[in-house]
């Protein structure tokens, strides 16, 4: 085959840009101090840098999940913090509530403390994060709790949302609501409502105990629709707890109940003479307590009238155990107590959550070195190939002036 001036000039000058061009690559690889980035340079090293790139990526975001998480476990931490001592403050007013030197006034202004009280939990349990979500709804982005007519009803569900913090650890952002402060039906809010009626009208006056001697007419607070009424009774053999079910104005049933137990109470009792109430006689002393009523209702539960030489005494009023100073203040404790498991566990993954952060970033720092020991230019190595390169460029280019400078007469000479 024979190649012509213009076919030679031509090839030697792209041999000439090609050479030009891998020097002038290797030459702003070598300032960068990057190896060449394109995978058919070294299929192996793209592969390690592909891998190494999205372990980064991944870590990136478990890492921002990391922040996240700490971030909320702060949030939800500061208002159980407030709850905290709301719950404290709700056993005082508790306390305060059984002082039998409280005036009409003062619980009053008990009641208008526990309805505040009331309030501002109901504001904290309905707080949300910097991105408008419910802290204490579980899944649902909804309110969680919900003041009606029944009390205050939760209306989230019991999941806890997570966050993946690594590729095995996955950490929750909160802690179940109503587990926290309960319903209506318990826990905190339950609590404060009970405390709220048991310094509200009718409970004014009202005993966990009222006694008697020798006989007295009780008289029961009862609906038309059938209430299971319990209480302990007390006379001069013992005490034995009476549980009956009723209707108002219809004693006969319990009645029948007392004097069922009276071997062991010595408390003997007869339909009294109004036909509603019950005649209660005895060699002694006679005590009602524990009262209970299901379903419950917060308000009293009976009224005791001693009789002494025919005439009525002094009417005492029997209000639920459950409004009792007792009961209250064992809500209000449970409450306190509930709240620092709540906080305890709060802290706990706190903790796993700054462990996991430190983790991230020594991961993060192992990834960032071994990227750069794959994109990192070997220079001494890149020198010599580079000189080489200019060599063979030098060499390629006297070569093309020698051949291309002889003429015809250099041939036949």
């Amino acid at each position: 085959m024979t190649i012509g001036t213009s076919l030679f000039t031509r090839l030697s000058t792209e041999g000439f840009q090609r050479l030009q061009t891998q020097v002038a690559d290797l030459q702003g690889r070598i300032a960068a101090g990057q190896n060449d980035p394109a995978p058919s340079a070294d299929p192996m090293r793209a592969l390690r840098l592909s891998a190494t790139a999205e372990m980064e990526e991944r870590t990136a975001r478990f890492a921002a999940n990391t922040t996240a998480v700490g971030d909320r476990l702060a949030v939800v931490d500061n208002v159980l913090a407030d709850v905290a001592g709301m719950s404290r403050q709700l056993k005082e007013i508790a306390l305060q509530s059984a002082s039998g030197a409280n005036s009409v006034e003062s619980a009053a202004a008990l009641r208008t403390q526990a309805v505040k009280l009331r309030e501002a939990l109901l504001v904290a349990a309905n707080s949300r994060d910097a991105l408008g979500q419910p802290l204490f709804s579980g899944f649902s982005g909804e309110t969680p709790f919900v003041d009606g007519r029944e009390g205050i009803r939760f209306t989230g569900d019991a999941g806890r949302p997570a966050l993946a913090l690594s590729e095995t650890l996955t950490v929750p952002t909160t802690v179940n609501g109503a587990s926290v402060f309960g319903t209506s039906a318990g826990g905190l809010f339950a609590a404060v409502d009970k405390v709220i009626a048991a310094l509200s009208p009718p409970m004014d006056g009202t005993s966990e105990r009222v006694t008697a001697e020798g006989s007295a007419v009780l008289s029961l607070n009862l609906e038309r629709t059938e209430t299971e009424v319990s209480f302990q009774l007390s006379g001069p053999l013992g005490v034995t707890e009476i549980r009956q079910s009723l209707v108002a104005d219809a004693p006969a049933p319990l009645v029948e109940a007392i004097n069922a137990a009276s071997s062991q109470t010595g408390v003997q009792a007869a339909i009294a003479a109004d036909g509603k109430g019950i005649l209660l006689s005895a060699s002694g002393r006679i005590d009602l307590s524990e009262a209970a009523t299901i379903p419950f209702r917060d308000r009293p539960v009976a009224r005791l009238i001693g009789q002494e030489g025919g005439e009525a005494g002094l009417a005492l009023v029997l209000k639920p155990a459950a409004l009792g100073v007792t009961a209250l203040v064992a809500m209000a404790e449970e409450g306190v107590q509930t709240l620092v498991a709540a906080r305890a566990e709060i802290g706990a993954l706190g903790r796993v959550t700054d462990r996991q952060a430190e983790v991230l970033e020594n991961r993060k720092l192992a990834l960032e070195q071994a990227r750069s020991g794959l994109e990192d230019l070997d220079i001494a190595a890149a020198v010599t190939r580079l000189q080489t390169l200019l060599m063979t460029q030098e060499a390629a280019q006297q070569s093309f002036v020698r051949i291309t400078g002889r003429g015809l007469f250099d041939y036949l000479r």
